[in-house]
C-alpha cells in the first residue's frame, strides 16, 4: 500500500524551492535563463489518496505557505475520503496518483508534460500582482504516474493573490475540470453513479 507523501505543517517542507522561484538578482544576472529548481509538494492529508504538488510561486509567498494555500482552495470534497474517488471505481491505493498543479504567465504549457517531467517543468514566471493587465495561468494534471488521467488549464487577469477570493475560485476551478464526473470517480474511469454524485464508502 503506498504511503503518499506529504509535508507536515510542523516539520515544513524539506523541497524548501520552487519552480519558477528565481530572486531578482538571478533574473538580472541571467535574464535569458531561470534557474530550474525543485516543486513543493503540498501538505495534502494522508488519506486524500493522492499528493499535490505546486510549481510556481507568486512574489511575496513563501515556498511553504503558497502550497499550502493551493491546498485550502481546492474543494474540501477532493480532499475528503468520505467523499472523493478513494472508495469509487478503478482506485488503486498502491499507484502513484498525483494533482500537479503550475502557476504561470500567459505562455502556454504542455499539461501532459507535468506527469513526466514533474522536476523539469519549462514556463514563464507568475505575473506581478501589482500588473493589472496581466494573466495568471493555471495548468494542471492529474497523473497515474507519468500518464496523465486528465489535463486542465484557466487563466485570470489581473491582481491574484493566495488567500483571495479569485483565487480559490482559479484553484477550485481547475480542480472541477479535472473531475468533470465528480470527485467520488477516478478520471478515465466509468462509473455507475450519476454524474456530480459522491461515492461514499460502505459501512
Amino acid at each position: 500500500m503506498r504511503t503518499p507523501c506529504f509535508r507536515a505543517a510542523a516539520a515544513g517542507l524539506t523541497c524548501a524551492m520552487i519552480a519558477f522561484g528565481a530572486t531578482g538578482a538571478m533574473a538580472q544576472d541571467a535574464p535569458q535563463a531561470q534557474a530550474q529548481q525543485d516543486p513543493v509538494t503540498a501538505p495534502a492529508p494522508p488519506e486524500s489518496g493522492f499528493d499535490v504538488i505546486v510549481i510556481g510561486i507568486m512574489k511575496g509567498s513563501s515556498p511553504d505557505d503558497f502550497s499550502r494555500k493551493v491546498v485550502e482552495a481546492l474543494p474540501p470534497t477532493l480532499m475528503d475520503p468520505q467523499t472523493n474517488f478513494t472508495s469509487g471505481v478503478g482506485f488503486d491505493r498502491s499507484k502513484d496518483y498525483r494533482m500537479v498543479i503550475a502557476f504561470h504567465g500567459e505562455e502556454m504549457m504542455e499539461a501532459p508534460a507535468l506527469c513526466t517531467r514533474t522536476d523539469d517543468v519549462e514556463a514563464e514566471p507568475p505575473p506581478e500582482q501589482s500588473d493589472l493587465m496581466a494573466a495568471t495561468r493555471i495548468t494542471a494534471a492529474f497523473c497515474d504516474g507519468g500518464e496523465p488521467l486528465n489535463t486542465a488549464t484557466d487563466r485570470m487577469v489581473g491582481s491574484v493573490m493566495p488567500g483571495q477570493a479569485g483565487f480559490r475560485f482559479l484553484v477550485s476551478d481547475v480542480a472541477k475540470q479535472l473531475f468533470p464526473d465528480g470527485f467520488g470517480t477516478l478520471p478515465g474511469t466509468i462509473s455507475a453513479q450519476p454524474p456530480g454524485t459522491m461515492v461514499r464508502p460502505i459501512e
